[in-house]
């Protein structure tokens, strides 16, 4: 349904100014499922070899190096190149706004190794894992001990489509939500690195 997907990015802001030259395909789609059936095409066309990883140039400097961009991006079907075209897809599961109800408590800063254990939700916003906490800084001893399962969150691309047995290194905020400890990776700060 052509209501649940809509483009986004310079070729979105080609429509208001002229002159833009778009260099990048960003699509967003929204509901369930739309977005299995897109995730599924992505799927079938890296498969089949229509598609490639993402590129190098499409490295945004943020909350991690290059080299660990690249190592993530290359199992990374959101992202990629199609026909010479740098493309992103954003999987959203809402499709009406709803208020929000969930109580979120910042904790403190944390420093850590996690290994992804559990796909909660890795392809569709918010992209959502379980993890197991393998060593921990001493000064987040407090909050957090070696062995512990804890949620990862994030909204942003480059922490989609982790997977399993990834083994991070995280310096981020622990946060509180509805009284559970997850780590958010999108705070001001925050550092990932592929080990």
């Amino acid at each position: 349904d052509m209501n649940d997907i809509g483009v986004t990015g310079s070729y979105l802001a080609k429509t208001v100014v002229r002159n833009i030259v778009p260099r990048d395909l960003d699509v967003i789609v929204y509901g369930r499922e739309a977005c299995v059936k897109l995730y599924r095409a992505l799927y079938k066309l890296r498969r089949e070899g229509v598609t490639e990883p993402a590129r190098a140039r499409q490295f945004k400097p943020g909350s991690m190096s290059v080299n660990s961009w690249i190592r993530l991006a290359k199992t990374r079907i959101l992202e990629g190149v199609f026909r010479g075209l740098e493309y992103s897809a954003r999987a959203v599961e809402c499709t009406e706004e709803e208020p929000c109800t969930i109580r979120i408590e910042v904790a403190k800063r944390v420093k850590l190794a996690i290994e992804i254990i559990e796909h909660i939700s890795p392809f569709i916003m918010p992209y959502k894992y379980r993890a197991r906490v393998l060593e921990v800084a001493k000064d987040s001893e407090d909050v957090l001990g070696r062995g512990m399962i804890i949620e990862v969150v994030s909204q942003r691309m480059r922490f989609s489509e982790i997977p399993l047995g990834t083994k991070l290194y995280v310096e981020t905020m622990l946060v509180y939500i509805d009284d559970k400890p997850v780590l958010d990776l999108d705070r001001p700060g925050t550092r990932a690195e592929v080990l």
